[in-house]
């Protein structure tokens, strides 16, 4: 699972940044703020596993867009780095560390500018040791940093001494096979009769070797078990063709595999029902026919094997298609087949609320609740401006249904106070500001300013009765 997201010239973000993840991150902020670049820089890395086994970053690919290292600079300044990585659990690998952060630096200043970056940090968040791999070539990366010996490893992890993890200079400089971005297994030393005799006093090699299977395990698992659902999903059809696709790897960027997810696994249509109709209240049950062999259609036409969806209205029996249901509906129903098909995952969702009535909004809330919560055990990234599904969690808080301690509430900002106008105006740097949940559910932390804001601007009532918009509130 993914512990935080770390930024660095990243979009609308200068500088680096770093943010932690809750089971449940909620993230809010004014169009074009960046709240996207946090769920962009988790599929571009996702992305990067899956198109390529070398140190590349594939900004252009299925998963994201983003053009190129160039557009994805911030203010597009060449003589910046661009970093972007993901802090993960590592317990019981090393003693004392409780997490490694795998962060990749891209450079428009050289090739020999890239890196990867490996910090281990200890509970409380604080780096232990940094281990820096400059890639050589496209194929394989120097590791300039050895431990001598497991006992040395362990020393410099409980060392308060920012000492060198470096023991005889680059006579002791191995290559390391990149797996999937990631130093992993060792391709041999460089090419030195003395060198290769020091191999031989070097057991710390071997222990290297076993953090960096630990590391690449970690990344791997973290990565394979990610899921994004775009703001837009893909509409319903009265019928969908069958193809030889499945929906293993979940119901798509769109929404587009539901059919399959649903087809292939009917233990998770029955749990999607269950949401339906006990959570969410909707009233209908959903129903996918499969006609698995190719019926005619008349005048010897074929039509071949197809899925039908449908929605069983409950109290009348009527049985409908989701077309006919609205288009909330067909934008929502992706959502809740994700949630309950994935295990163990990062699903990152983008404007979950589109097409959504309040009421329903408020009742997404609860089932993200129940899913945070649930045995499939995933956590959830979601970019999104809607009050009602956090108004909900308050809720949930406030009467003990949900602990504020797995909830995160981030606002992406890039509004500045000016004196001289005495209003916010848009600033070309974002920032990430954490609004802090009590256990009580009420926001420790105010909204920035302009935010939620118009509500009270439209409610006279408000100003009559002098209630100060800066106080904090739900």
């Amino acid at each position: 699972m993914i512990h935080s997201l770390t930024l660095g010239n990243f979009r609308a973000f200068s500088g680096t940044v770093r943010v932690g993840l809750a089971p449940l991150t909620l993230v809010y902020g004014p169009n074009s703020a960046g709240k996207s670049s946090l769920v962009k820089s988790l599929s571009l890395i996702h992305q990067s596993v899956d198109l390529g086994r070398d140190a590349s970053l594939h900004f252009h690919g299925p998963a994201v867009d983003l053009g190129s290292l160039e557009t994805t600079l911030h203010m597009h300044d060449r003589t910046r780095d661009l970093t972007v990585g993901v802090g993960l659990p590592f317990k019981d690998v090393v003693p004392g560390v409780s997490e490694v952060e795998i962060a990749f630096v891209r450079s428009m200043r050289g090739y020999e500018n890239n890196r990867c970056s490996l910090s281990f940090r200890d509970l409380d968040g604080s780096t232990r040791i940094r281990l820096d791999f400059a890639p050589t070539n496209e194929a394989e990366v120097q590791f300039g940093l050895m431990p001598e010996s497991l006992e040395a490893f362990r020393q410099l992890v409980y060392s308060t001494d920012s000492q060198p993890l470096l023991f005889g200079g680059e006579e002791r400089l191995p290559r390391f096979d990149v797996d999937r971005l990631l130093p992993g297994r060792m391709n041999g030393w460089v090419d030195s009769p003395a060198r290769a005799a020091r191999r031989e006093e070097s057991p710390g090699a071997d222990e290297w070797l076993r953090v960096a299977d630990a590391v690449n395990s970690v990344f791997q698992r973290a990565l394979a078990d990610f899921s994004y659902i775009g703001p837009l999903r893909q509409p319903w059809q009265r019928m969908v063709p069958v193809d030889e696709a499945t929906g293993r790897h979940g119901v798509g960027h769109a929404g587009e595999h539901v059919l399959k997810v649903l087809r292939d696994r009917p233990s998770v249509l029955n749990m999607v029902n269950e949401s339906l109709q006990d959570v969410l209240e909707t009233g209908y049950r959903l129903l996918v026919t499969d006609w698995g062999e190719s019926v005619s259609a008349g005048l010897g036409g074929l039509v071949p094997p197809t899925m039908v969806p449908a929605l069983e209205h409950l109290e009348s029996g009527t049985v409908i298609s989701p077309v006919d249901a609205g288009f909330g509906l067909s934008q929502l129903l992706p959502i809740v087949v994700e949630m309950h098909s994935r295990f163990d995952t990062l699903i990152c969702i983008e404007q979950p609320e589109l097409h959504l009535h309040p009421r329903l909004q408020a009742r997404f809330g609860q089932l993200l609740r129940d899913a945070v919560q649930g045995p499939n055990n995933n956590s959830f990234l979601i970019e999104t401006h809607s009050e009602h599904v956090l108004l909900r969690i308050q809720r949930l808080v406030r009467e003990n249904q949900i602990d504020a301690s797995k909830v995160k509430i981030l606002y992406v900002d890039n509004q500045e106070w000016d004196d001289d106008r005495e209003a916010y105006v848009s600033s070309s740097e974002s920032q990430i500001l954490e609004l802090r949940l009590s256990p009580e559910g009420e926001l420790v932390d105010p909204w920035p300013g302009g935010f939620f804001d118009e509500r009270f601007d439209e409610m006279p009532s408000v100003s009559q009765m002098g209630i100060d918009r800066g106080q904090g509130r739900e």
